[in-house]
C-alpha cells in the first residue's frame, strides 16, 4: 500500500510553499524520521521528515515548484 506525502500546513496564513530541495530520489528506501525534502515559505524554511518506512515510488513535483498546502 502506498502512502501519499502531502505538503504540510506550516502556518495559519500560508497557502503555498516552494519545494526547495529533495533529499531522496525515486527508488530510495526511507525510514520514519528521515528527511525527505526542504520547503521555503515567505518567512522561513523547513525540513520535512517521513512518517513512514518504505520506498519512494515517485516524485510528483520538481525542486523549485510552488505547491499548494495539503
Amino acid at each position: 500500500m502506498a502512502d501519499l506525502v502531502l505538503m504540510p500546513q506550516l502556518g495559519i496564513s500560508e497557502e503555498t510553499a516552494i519545494l526547495a530541495e529533495f533529499y531522496v530520489k525515486k527508488g530510495d528506501q526511507v525510514k520514519s524520521g528521515q528527511r525527505l525534502f526542504s520547503l521555503e515559505t515567505g518567512k522561513s524554511s523547513f525540513d520535512f521528515e517521513s512518517e513512514y518506512d518504505g520506498y519512494v515510488l515517485e516524485l510528483l513535483c520538481a525542486e523549485g515548484d510552488e505547491l499548494p498546502i495539503k
